[in-house]
């Protein structure tokens, strides 16, 4: 089972997206998105997507030039991951921040519902943090 934010659970994650199969409108511009989780000790994992016309690829580490950067604790990440935590409700009071123009990312609707779908099917196999 892969521990939440590990290597292997990225590597998996842009496995379940590739084989969704889910592609933005072509016209829509490439967007990189990096995550920033901050865990309870000040530790920071970075990983970052990049949102394109041949889909999803997620990296770990930081992005050389993102286009929107998201910033969260640990324990919000997770709660996104588990299903128990709407990304809207978690920027809705302060959870999940932003920087950049999330403009950019109206293009890639579809690959973001499918991001969440790999996630969904990815939560079974995956080991969260306690909390």
């Amino acid at each position: 089972m892969p521990a939440f934010l590990s290597d292997e659970w990225l590597e998996r994650l842009g496995g379940s997206l590739a084989q969704l199969g889910v592609h933005p409108d072509p016209s829509a511009a490439t967007v990189v998105v990096e995550q920033n989780v901050v865990g309870d000790g000040g530790d920071v994992r970075t990983y970052h997507l990049v949102l394109g016309p041949g889909g999803v690829q997620v990296q770990p580490g930081a992005a050389d030039a993102p286009d929107v950067v998201l910033h969260q604790a640990r324990a919000t990440a997770a709660a996104i991951a588990r299903g128990e935590l709407a990304p809207r409700a978690a920027l809705a009071d302060g959870r999940l921040t932003i920087d950049g123009d999330p403009g950019h990312l109206l293009g890639h609707l579809p690959l973001l519902a499918a991001l969440d779908a790999a996630t969904a099917e990815l939560r079974a196999e995956t080991t969260f943090p306690a909390g």
